[in-house]
């Protein structure tokens, strides 16, 4: 219930009293869940194997998801952090993570907090499109898949030129129409630039209005000035 369902620990235990199933306190269930890791994680992969079309990849390839939370220590003023992790996929074990300041140089997020192993697969957000940090990765012999920031680094086209990304883009119309160009990211080294593939999909017209609504709301909280070809990126 408190997995699955989203209900808080209070309600949770609630819940199971009135149905005669444990009659216990949510501070005894939070006890019980943080000694619960192996069974937590047989049943995150349950609830994954029942949504439709849900599968597992196969060829044995070492298959990785990285992200970054911030956590805070108790109390007004307690310090944050950050905390970089990778978890396995299908079977969610986390095998990596690192702890570090959330200020400084060097502490945000980034593919330069992990090593990679040669055949790794890696899927990451945005947050991780930084050109330096993609090449490192690619020289350890990881394959990469993450969400492209435009702002975070340049398109070239195979000759050479830039890339005209947001009159490429518009040519989408059709929700659900999809498009794929071979680009190159350049590097300080102009022989070492990343040949790769970039892909698009148009949203539907409601998840666009969605995300086009929200884009002044995180301008002002990040502190950025919305350009217009963000509601083109947004679509």
């Amino acid at each position: 219930m408190h997995l699955g369902c989203g209900f808080s620990l209070r309600e949770t235990v609630v819940r199971a009293k009135h149905a005669q199933l444990a009659d216990l306190s949510d501070v005894a269930l939070l006890k019980r869940l943080r000694k619960s890791q192996d069974w937590l994680r047989q049943l995150c992969c349950s609830l994954f194997a029942e949504r439709p079309g849900a599968r597992s990849p196969g060829g044995g390839a070492n298959w990785r998801r990285i992200d970054a939370s911030l956590v805070s220590e108790p109390g007004k003023t307690g310090r944050q952090w950050r905390v970089h992790y990778s978890l396995r996929w299908p079977s969610l074990e986390c095998d990596y993570f690192r702890l570090t300041p959330v200020e400084g140089k060097g502490q945000g997020e980034s593919l330069d907090q992990f090593a990679f192993a040669r055949g790794d697969f890696i899927l990451a957000d945005r947050g991780y499109c930084h050109a330096a940090a993609l090449g490192e990765a690619v020289r350890q012999g990881a394959f990469l898949t993450v969400r492209l920031n435009p702002q975070g680094l340049r398109l070239q086209a195979p000759g050479g030129d830039l890339f005209p990304l947001v009159g490429k883009l518009k040519s989408l119309q059709g929700a659900g129409q999809t498009a794929e160009w071979e680009v190159r990211i350049p590097r300080q080294d102009p022989a070492a630039a990343l040949p790769v593939r970039l892909c698009a999909v148009r949203k539907s017209a409601a998840a666009i209005a969605l995300a086009q609504k929200k884009l002044p709301r995180k301008a002002r909280k990040e502190g950025w000035q919305g350009q217009p070809e963000s509601l083109i990126y947004a679509q």
